[in-house]
């Protein structure tokens, strides 16, 4: 298992499943006005996996759009409450993981109570130490790995730059002093063009979780596009014990969703995001 530091000899919570039962038919009904005002349609493709052995399940997708996280929460709440089996039902509650400036008056107030995770995106310990005794209990747990919306004028699929890993980090810190300047060295050194994050794998290998390829995809931007969800077949297991492996899975899972999508445009996917994904 490899560490990430913060994570290191800390005591998990010792249950983090909970029945939010009571608080799903006011939120879905929200979350379901949001969607029929600004979807014109929403279609789910594929479906998830009922492990036989309790492991938890991780989702796994790329980010298009902020808009697109709450239909998706909305159907995974659903799938949840026609479980005939309490525990069950609490397994598959979405916990998604979405960033903390999300988290503030009503629209915080319905994600909160139906179980979503704040993530603080220049230190996500607390939220990966929330994942982690959830999935260890058989739950599900949603992660977009690009960490922020795609830039990409086409929606493909894109990793973090380097400019916007630097911005996360130094949100918060005073220009000029000690942490600010070794942050900015230490985001320099990395030599990447782009990156995506690694909780994905790290939570899989941590937990022993199934990780799910998931697309999103919506024809245009702004109210009145059609958007679809499609979950893919569970990723194989294998050897994420370092940081490296994490890199390459994440690299293949991100090319499997961009490939999706590519089907779903009716279009190659481009040379240059094929790169793009693999080099990181």
């Amino acid at each position: 298992m490899t560490a990430i530091k913060g994570l290191e000899r800390k005591t998990l919570p010792e249950s983090s499943l909970k029945d939010l039962r009571f608080w799903t038919p006011a939120a879905r009904a929200a979350l379901n006005l949001f969607s029929r005002y600004y979807f014109d349609s929403v279609t789910i493709q594929g479906s998830l996996p009922n492990p036989a052995d309790n492991r938890g399940i991780i989702i796994a997708g790329n980010h298009p759009s902020n808009a697109t996280v709450l239909p998706l929460v909305t159907n995974l709440l659903e799938n949840a409450q026609k479980m005939p089996d309490k525990f069950v039902r609490k397994q598959r509650m979405p916990h998604m993981l979405a960033k903390e400036e999300f988290f503030n008056g009503i629209t915080g107030m319905i994600l909160r109570s139906t179980g979503q995770i704040p993530v603080n995106r220049s230190n996500g310990v607390k939220s990966l130490k929330q994942a982690t005794a959830i999935l260890k209990q058989g739950g599900l747990v949603g992660i977009y790995p690009e960490g922020t919306v795609t830039k990409d004028p086409n929606g493909w699929p894109t990793p973090v730059t380097e400019a916007q890993q630097l911005e996360y980090k130094l949100r918060g810190l005073e220009e000029g002093s000690q942490e600010y300047t070794e942050v900015c060295s230490t985001v320099k050194n990395y030599g990447f063009d782009g990156r995506y994050r690694l909780g994905a794998a790290w939570l899989a290998e941590t937990t022993n979780a199934i990780i799910v390829p998931t697309l999103t995809y919506v024809d245009r931007d702004g109210p009145g596009a059609n958007l679809t969800i499609q979950f893919d077949n569970p990723m194989p297991g294998q050897d994420l014990s370092t940081r490296q492996k994490q890199r390459e899975f994440t690299a293949q899972m991100m090319l499997n969703i961009a490939e999706m999508m590519a089907i779903m445009k009716d279009e190659p996917l481009p040379p240059e995001i094929r790169s793009s994904i693999l080099k990181f």
